[in-house]
């Protein structure tokens, strides 16, 4: 309350300000005036009046101009911050990405390796068993030929003609 109650008074103190110099620019004119009719100058203190407000149009223009170069400033601050953080985030995302890539792929070459390992393992299991049972089917052929004397010769005599 007391910050607003003292912005309240300042801010009157500042118009009553500006009010006195306005009125003292007013006087100043009228004595002007007067001092140039005086003289038979009228036309020059109509020019200096020109000159003048001139010279006000011309100040406020400048203060609008720098107003505007200030907010055009700040726009192209707003827009290459804004590009700078674009630039991170995008480069935070690649990294954030990369990492993840590198992560699934190396789960995925370690998967192809154990599918090889074991699809190795399986092969030499079921070689190993395949062997195992030609070898076993085998020796029962061969002890089914041998069981009865001659069986053997007569297959070999019909397996070579």
């Amino acid at each position: 309350a007391q910050r607003y109650l003292r912005g309240c008074l300042a801010r009157e103190a500042v118009a009553a300000h500006k009010r006195e110099l306005a009125k003292e620019e007013r006087c100043a004119l009228r004595l002007q005036c007067a001092w140039y009719r005086n003289r038979d100058a009228f036309t020059t203190f109509l020019l200096l009046g020109c000159l003048r407000t001139t010279d006000e149009d011309d100040k406020a223009h400048e203060k609008l101009m720098r107003r505007y170069m200030r907010g055009k400033a700040a726009t192209l601050v707003k827009k290459r911050h804004g590009a700078h953080r674009g630039r991170v985030a995008n480069a935070a995302a690649r990294r954030v990405q990369g990492a993840w890539l590198r992560y699934d792929s190396h789960d995925y070459v370690m998967r192809l390796r154990r599918q090889k390992w074991a699809r190795r393992k399986i092969r030499c299991f079921l070689t190993a068993r395949m062997n195992h049972r030609h070898d076993s089917s085998r020796r029962i052929a061969f002890c089914w030929w041998r069981a009865l004397p001659g069986r053997f010769l007569r297959h070999l005599e019909h397996a070579i003609a």
